[in-house]
């Protein structure tokens, strides 16, 4: 088991980054960003989060790269063109079981920041039977926190989805999170969406 000092209830982020970047055209998550592969920026904000115990990072099979760093696991989905749901079947495989809940991220959000992600988790603890989304001037984004009972639907999901059908089903557990950033909203497509971080100087 991997050790942790994160207060309990553990729990555990799974980060998705099997995707084949089609939209990119080329592997997204080794472009730079900010000075480094935008994979390694997006795990970083995770791994230095206080209120993790542990990351299971999905990677697709040209990705395995290095040695995973503490506190994260590796696991790589042999198949990405099954769709999201094979990267959420093998990360709940790999997460330790004894967490209470999961925190599922995307590898192309690198403006996600360490304290947003113990925010959200914050308010988790405070209302652990909730299902729990952030939001930025009402939309909603990612990352979103799922107790664990709600393994059993996460595996039957099938296709390209991710918890969206989740939060259709349980409409009442279902708490946002207001926050002022718009990190949350903000993921890595396609050309355009580098090129706009670059004028802002990321």
């Amino acid at each position: 088991m991997v050790a942790s000092t994160a207060p309990a209830p553990w729990i555990s982020a799974l980060l998705l980054a099997a995707g084949r970047s089609r939209r990119m055209g080329r592997d997204k998550l080794a472009l730079d960003y900010g000075g480094r592969p935008m994979l390694a920026r997006t795990l970083a904000a995770y791994l230095e989060a206080r209120e993790l115990a542990e990351v299971v990072m999905v990677v697709g099979p040209e990705s395995a790269g290095p040695p995973a760093p503490p506190r994260c696991r590796r696991v790589v989905n042999p198949d990405p063109e099954r769709g999201m749901r094979a990267s959420l079947r093998l990360a709940l495989a790999a997460a330790d079981p004894r967490a209470a809940a999961w925190l599922v991220g995307l590898g192309d959000m690198p403006e996600i920041s360490p304290g947003l992600v113990d925010a959200l988790v914050a308010a988790w603890r405070r209302a652990p039977g909730r299902i729990l989304v952030p939001a930025f001037r009402g939309r909603r984004g990612h990352p979103v926190l799922l107790r664990a009972d709600l393994r059993d639907e996460l595996l039957a999901l099938a296709g390209d989805v991710g918890a969206r059908s989740i939060l259709a089903a349980h409409p009442d557990d279902v708490a946002v999170f207001p926050t002022d950033d718009p990190a949350v909203l903000f993921d890595v497509d396609v050309p355009a969406d580098l090129t706009r971080c670059r004028e802002r100087g990321l």
